[in-house]
């Protein structure tokens, strides 16, 4: 027998006796205020919605509300690795693939998920909607619960991409699948089948599933932003603060939208910041939130922050559609006014 294999045969009950070997790690909150949070080894065995199942070292098992832990550890793939160096470069379309190639090298369900969350987000920023809503639709179905709402591709404007209004048809007719008739909705709320598309929202919003039925509310403020009256806006935006985090960043774009038509400049440009401050995974969101914000704060004469809002969409979002328009209004806000 080969004295390798004998060695590590020999030594493996202790390296996992000594925590040596690669283990899961979670920090758990204290229940006494103001001490540390508790480390554990173990496990993790699902991650579904908001909550953690975990497998300590001692062989129990237990469920841990994520609001309850501050940090988890886990070992990812190469690719997982390389997809998130990627993404902190920007790199859209170049981390999907990466995690693309990571999923495949993924065996744990749990795992899968969150691989699949981050290549959406990226799938998204870089413009790539159906394959972007495609993924999306795989992590509802494996995770119903899924917090992976909060980079789900709902529309707020129009798309340029010639292929989406005949898939998201597609979507919109599915009879079992509430998600993709969500979606499929959402963008043709601005086209020719506005009408469809009001229906099933109006459908959705007295469903059974609270989140469907809550987004698909928001999608249809879309509908009454021009409409709406003064004190519209501000009641939506109240009643955004009672709802799960991720359900919320388009909610606050219609809503700055809403008060932005109403003159309240202040207020819209607030509102609008609160979506690159609390949700910036939505990036294409992020980057128009901020342009929106701008031209808010240019209205009340704040030159100088609504410049820096512009420089920031170029450092952050630089890939995207919007940093064209943040560069013009930033060389514009650069140049000095013209002496009469």
């Amino acid at each position: 027998m080969n004295l390798s294999f004998i060695s590590v045969c020999t030594l493996l009950p202790a390296l996992v006796a000594n925590n040596l070997v690669a283990a899961d790690v979670i920090l758990v909150k204290s229940s006494k205020p103001g001490q540390p949070s508790a480390q554990r080894q173990g496990e993790i065995v699902d991650l579904l919605g908001n909550q953690l199942t975990f497998q300590g070292q001692t062989g129990a098992v237990e469920a841990i509300p994520l609001d309850q832990i501050t940090e988890w550890r886990t070992t990812w793939p190469a690719a997982k690795e390389q997809g998130d160096a990627l993404l902190a470069e920007k790199k859209f379309a170049e981390a999907a693939a990466a995690y693309g190639r990571a999923r495949e090298e993924e065996s744990r369900t749990w795992a899968r998920r969150q691989i699949l969350e981050r290549s959406i987000e990226c799938q998204a920023a870089a413009g790539n909607i159906i394959p972007a809503a495609e993924e999306f639709f795989a992590l509802v179905a494996s995770d119903p619960e899924t917090l992976g709402w909060e980079v789900a591709p709902l529309a707020w404007r129009s798309s340029d991409d010639s292929n989406l209004p005949g898939r998201a048809a597609q979507w919109l007719k599915d009879p079992t699948n509430p998600a993709r008739q969500l979606l499929g909705a959402s963008w043709l709320l601005n086209g020719a089948q506005r009408a469809e598309a009001v229906a099933k929202l109006q459908a959705l919003a007295g469903g059974p599933n609270k989140k469907i039925a809550t987004l698909a509310v928001i999608q249809l403020w879309r509908t009454r932003v021009v409409a709406a009256p003064a004190e519209e806006p501000a009641q939506w935006l109240a009643g955004l603060e009672r709802l799960p985090p991720e359900v919320r960043p388009l909610g606050y774009f219609i809503a700055a939208d809403g008060l932005a038509r109403h003159d309240q400049p202040e207020q819209a440009a607030l509102t609008y910041l609160r979506i690159p401050i609390l949700h910036g995974r939505q990036r294409a969101l992020a980057a128009e939130a901020l342009l929106a914000a701008g031209s808010q704060l240019e209205k009340m004469g704040r030159r100088e922050q609504a410049a820096s809002l512009y420089r920031e969409v170029l450092t952050d979002y630089a890939s995207l559609p919007a940093a064209a328009t943040a560069r013009q209004r930033w060389e514009q806000l650069a140049t000095p006014a013209k002496q009469p």
